[in-house]
């Protein structure tokens, strides 16, 4: 068993159950806004960051990773509710695996935690959240995952999937819960902070798999945690989190290796402005 170190990113809430997490753990919380109220965080491996503004996600686990001095970290987003049973599965792995959870959103409906890197007409369709008009569990998303071939099929199957292991530069993990080894990340010099919010997780492990081809990503088999979807998010900032995922989407296309994804990158940034 592996030890590890926790890191939130905590922005739009008050508190964190960090109950999942044993006390001898080192919980580094960095503030990207100054919602959270400290006095209702007991565990007492907890260390307080301030971003002194709101950095973004990469940016606030780059600066929490100058403090990590485990050889793993566990990504939380504070949205993502654990138990003891998920810090087990998490720091249960190889140096050379990456390893996250199954979720379910607040309905209780799956969610895909460990998907294929897209396909070019995929990832257009994750980048305007086309999915969004069709139900994970519902008759029309599986009409579009057949549409979308290898990729959709490959979604398809990732939804409510009990575990697994792939090789990371196939497919990658979901940020939302993520627990990694500390040596790769800082083999890439961790992430990009061109990235404000969205796709940082996927290119993060693109990156890793590019550098460590004999990374894994592994799906523990363990009952599902619940994951709040944009819990953190108010109805009045969700057009600007809109544009901030076109953005974010442009700039993972811009880094792909083929003409095509550089002019799908330009169209998808002028839906941003």
């Amino acid at each position: 068993m592996t030890i590890a170190t926790v890191v939130y990113v905590s922005y739009g809430v008050k508190t964190l159950d960090l109950g999942w997490i044993p006390d001898d753990v080192a919980v580094l919380i960095v503030h990207n806004d100054d919602k959270l109220d400290r006095r209702t965080i007991s565990h007492p491996g907890v260390v307080h960051l301030g971003s002194g503004a709101n950095i973004g996600f990469g940016a606030g686990v780059n600066l929490a990773m100058r403090h990590v001095v485990s050889d793993r970290v566990i990504l939380c987003n504070p949205d993502t509710v654990l138990v003891r049973d998920h810090w087990l599965a998490l720091v249960r792995a190889t140096g050379n695996e990456v390893v996250t959870v199954a979720l379910r959103d607040a309905e209780g409906l799956p969610n895909s935690v460990v998907n294929s890197y897209w396909t070019l007409p995929a990832f257009v369709a994750s980048a305007l959240r086309l999915g969004r008009f069709a139900r994970r569990d519902g008759r029309t998303r599986r009409i579009v995952n057949l549409a979308l071939g290898s990729w959709g099929q490959a979604h398809q199957e990732s939804v409510g999937v009990g575990g697994g292991v792939w090789p990371l530069h196939e497919r990658w993990g979901s940020g939302a819960v993520l627990s990694l080894p500390v040596d790769a990340i800082r083999a890439i010099d961790g992430f990009d902070e061109g990235y404000f919010l969205y796709y940082e997780d996927a290119d993060l492990q693109q990156r890793m798999a590019a550098h460590n081809p004999d990374l894994r990503i592994r799906l523990a088999a363990v009952s599902p945690a619940e994951h709040a979807v944009g819990g953190t998010a108010t109805p009045a900032i969700r057009r600007e989190i809109g544009r901030t995922r076109r953005r974010s989407a442009a700039r993972y296309a811009s880094r792909q290796a083929s003409r095509s994804w550089h002019i799908a990158g330009r169209l998808i940034e002028r839906t941003a402005r």
